[in-house]
């Protein structure tokens, strides 16, 4: 298992500095740590420790995070929002949680417990979900981006950023559960 890998000598040294500032929001160590073994812990499931080990999944991680940080505050700055009934309809109309084609609330929390998620976590995720999705339909539309949103999407792939990055050592954490 992950956590037998040596992953509390990782935490310590993880506990002060933050990885990258993204606009307005601060990425720590903290939060790309707790990502990266959310990933790892799904991905063992599928693949072996090498074949994760190879895959660059901390830059892939980081890089994820602050993709959803820039989504995140554009979402915020164009004041974005998914309406409780929407979230409510989006939910309900999920096969998932459906049995004869009608919701089940049975089926709902046999999916959040299958997933250790709350309620309150499935809401929030359907609600970025949705807000996402405005903002990049509206993107796809044929419209014309306005210019400060162009801006703000050329500054983002363009900008100097200041990194510090964490590197995790897999056959570190792997030698020191043994």
């Amino acid at each position: 298992s992950f956590l037998g890998w040596g992953v509390s000598d990782v935490v310590r040294n993880l506990t002060t500095k933050n990885v990258v500032k993204v606009g307005a929001e601060t990425i720590s160590n903290q939060t790309l740590l707790y990502y990266f073994k959310k990933a790892v812990t799904h991905l063992q499931k599928k693949m072996s420790n090498e074949e994760i080990k190879s895959l660059d999944l901390e830059k892939q991680v980081l890089d994820e995070l602050i993709r959803q940080s820039l989504l995140r505050q554009e979402v915020k700055r164009l004041g974005l929002v998914a309406t409780d009934r929407a979230v409510k309809e989006r939910i309900q109309i999920q096969p998932a949680f459906q049995v004869d084609k009608k919701f089940n609330h049975y089926k709902l929390k046999e999916f959040l417990e299958n997933r250790r998620m709350s309620e309150h976590d499935l809401i929030e995720e359907v609600q970025k979900d949705i807000v996402n999705e405005q903002l990049i339909s509206s993107i796809g539309r044929g419209f014309t981006i306005p210019k400060p949103y162009l801006d703000f999407l050329v500054q983002g792939v363009y900008q100097k950023r200041k990194i510090e990055l964490v590197e995790f050592s897999f056959d570190s954490w792997k030698s020191n559960a043994m």
